[in-house]
């Protein structure tokens, strides 16, 4: 079983700024069968950066997990969560 992570984090618009999309790096664990995997997402400094000057200014930021789980035959599934960010 492998387990693999694309996510990105939305930053909403501020002051003299437009709305970004920041992607996060890609995690990829292997995992044994039926055992839990965790992931640990890894933010850029870039990506640091422009969160916390949007939660700093009062706004949300919403950051989709896309998690894709392989197993030894190659089926796939798919699972997506989206998470708010408050200050």
């Amino acid at each position: 079983m492998t387990a693999r992570s694309p996510a990105t984090a939305r930053v909403p618009k501020l002051r003299g700024s437009k709305a970004k999309t920041y992607t996060l790096k890609k995690l990829s664990k292997p995992g044994a069968r039926n055992a839990y995997v965790t992931l640990k997402l890894k933010i850029p400094k870039k990506t640091k950066t422009g969160i916390r000057r949007a939660l700093q200014a009062g706004k949300h930021v919403s950051v989709k997990i896309k998690v894709v789980v392989t197993d030894a035959m190659g089926n796939a599934r798919t699972l997506t969560k989206r998470v708010k960010l408050f200050r």
